[in-house]
């Protein structure tokens, strides 16, 4: 593979564990108050 291709590869699977993470984060934020995470 080429260093792009290799590249865009590994920010594709970046992307979606960060979005999965996201994900886990904003269920965690549901239990907590919002206030507290208005400043991240």
């Amino acid at each position: 593979m080429c260093p792009v291709c290799e590249s865009v590869e590994q920010h594709r699977l970046y992307w979606l564990y960060y979005q999965r993470h996201t994900d886990l984060f904003a269920d965690v934020q549901d239990d907590l108050p919002r206030r507290r995470f208005s400043t991240l």
